[in-house]
């Protein structure tokens, strides 16, 4: 069996999922690029097979004995994403293996969780709700195979209370344990060790690998010195703080939100509507490829309504701003930002001199961005 092939492209299949009001476009960016991979690397493709075979519960150990049996060294490895089912469902994720008919084959079905609970759906025969799971575990024997299993993987973080009699339940951290083995195996071809670190990374930076580094003397510092420098960084925060009030004037008493106008009252938003200004210090993982991997000031807009004026945008960007949608849980609306790593803040030699500085790089952030307002709703431009 020549396993199928996606007649779109690795990147058009994860692209075309974009953040939008109806739902978190992470799980199925994760399923099509977990389903280009295991396409193209078949000997990996073959090896996760298993592996999810082998986590089978109880209850599926007779289904999941013959599916390894069909699983044979000749076998391919066919990937289809959303693929309908009977009741009107879609799986994430088909995996089948086999070498002859389909009769023959291995058929997995891999439910892809990243952060979403389990979904349930109306029962076309009965006309309640059931969780979807169980829909599959009747679906999926109507479909020709030899062996059939349903796979749930999600998060060791948010792995669903639910489980369905049947369903092996697997996390993405243990997925990746196996996967990251193949990186340099002499199995692999260069471009398919490639696809695998570059797998790796994607699924590190989706926190769905573990960092797989043990504690260093580098972290016990960190660790040892971190109450007192939290201590400092709170003070410098807080002298930063009072400069920006000073000088742009006070937020509201909601998650200290700052008005896009200097000097006005809270409420007062004038042309930005539900737009807030804001700053503080976080993880910046939201930066992708300038990202350090660490926590850094940042100071921008956040937008509680979806911003779409892409020559605005473009604006804002030519300005040193980022653009990030939103991506639920990390951040529930659209935000534009500036950022300013701690270390920066050294060419300073005293705390106050240091809290100016940063104080003086929100205000700078916040003014780049009244000097241009965005459009009215009405008049956006594409």
């Amino acid at each position: 069996m020549q396993p199928r092939r996606s007649n779109l492209s690795l990147f058009r299949s994860v692209t075309r999922y974009v953040p939008a009001a109806k739902g978190d476009p992470r799980e199925n960016r994760l399923t099509e690029v977990t389903s280009a991979v295991l396409e193209r690397v078949q000997p990996v493709a073959m090896a996760v097979c298993r592996y999810l075979a082998e986590a089978a519960p109880q209850e599926a150990a007779a289904e999941a004995t013959a599916a390894l049996g069909l699983m044979r060294d000749e076998a391919r490895v066919e990937v289809r994403t959303q693929r309908g089912t009977r009741s009107g469902g879609f799986v994430d994720l088909e995996l089948r293996a086999g070498a002859g008919p389909p009769s023959r084959d291995a058929l997995l079905w891999v439910e892809v969780k990243h952060g979403a609970g389990v979904h349930y759906a109306t029962d076309p025969r009965t006309g309640r709700p059931r969780p979807q799971l169980e829909a599959y575990l009747q679906d999926i024997e109507e479909v020709p195979a030899g062996a059939r299993l349903v796979v749930l993987v999600a998060p060791r973080a948010s792995m669903p209370d639910y489980r369905a009699r049947g369903v092996a339940a697997i996390t993405w951290q243990e997925v990746a344990v196996l996967i990251a083995s193949w990186r340099d195996s002499a199995a692999l071809t260069d471009r398919d060790r490639f696809l695998i670190e570059e797998y790796c990374r994607y699924l590190r930076e989706e926190q769905l690998m573990d960092p797989g580094e043990p504690l260093t003397e580098h972290h016990a510092a960190v660790l040892a010195a971190q109450p007192g420098t939290e201590e400092v960084l709170g003070e410098l925060v807080t002298l930063a703080d009072e400069r920006v009030r000073e000088l742009w004037g006070q937020p509201t008493t909601t998650y200290e939100k700052y008005e896009p106008l200097r000097g006005a009252q809270p409420g007062a938003s004038g042309p930005w509507g539900t737009v807030y200004f804001d700053w503080g210090f976080g993880p910046e993982e939201a930066r992708q490829e300038q990202s350090r991997g660490g926590q850094a000031f940042y100071a921008g807009a956040t937008m509680e309504g979806a911003q779409t004026d892409m020559a605005w945008l473009a604006l804002c960007e030519s300005k040193g701003f980022e653009y990030e949608p939103a991506e639920k849980p990390r951040n529930y609306h659209d935000r534009i930002r500036r950022y300013l790593y701690p270390d920066e803040l050294l060419a300073q030699e005293t705390l106050s001199e240091q809290a100016e500085m940063l104080g003086d790089f929100v205000l700078e952030t916040f003014q780049l961005l009244a000097d241009d307002p965005p459009p009215p709703a009405g008049d956006v431009t594409t």
